[in-house]
């Protein structure tokens, strides 16, 4: 089993659900990949976020992670994977607000 979602996720039910992100970020990145082809596009999907991005940062030029914006005033402003990313990654690690 593995934590996803607020619950448990069936290891079979796992390659699933990576195979229906990956054809998501596929579909969310055509048009970006459209207008600018030079720029080379390594797609990665794997549940697990915070550890497969540590992981995959060792041969990275750049590490991309997103940010909710979130309404407080106070507090910390990362998430639990982009704090962790920040911290552990090897390479530079750009943090983008989203939402």
């Amino acid at each position: 089993m593995f934590g996803y979602a607020g619950g448990a996720v069936p290891a079979a039910e796992l390659a699933q659900l990576e195979a229906l992100e990956a054809k998501l970020l596929s579909l969310a990145l055509a048009g970006p990949r459209e207008q600018h082809p030079d720029v080379e596009v390594v797609e990665d999907v794997r549940l697990g976020a915070a550890r497969a991005l540590v992981e995959a940062s060792a041969g990275a030029a750049l590490v991309v992670v997103g940010r909710g914006r979130r309404p407080i005033e106070f507090g910390p402003r990362l998430g639990r994977v982009a704090h962790a990313v920040l911290h552990h990654a090897e390479a530079p690690v750009a943090v983008v607000p989203h939402g």
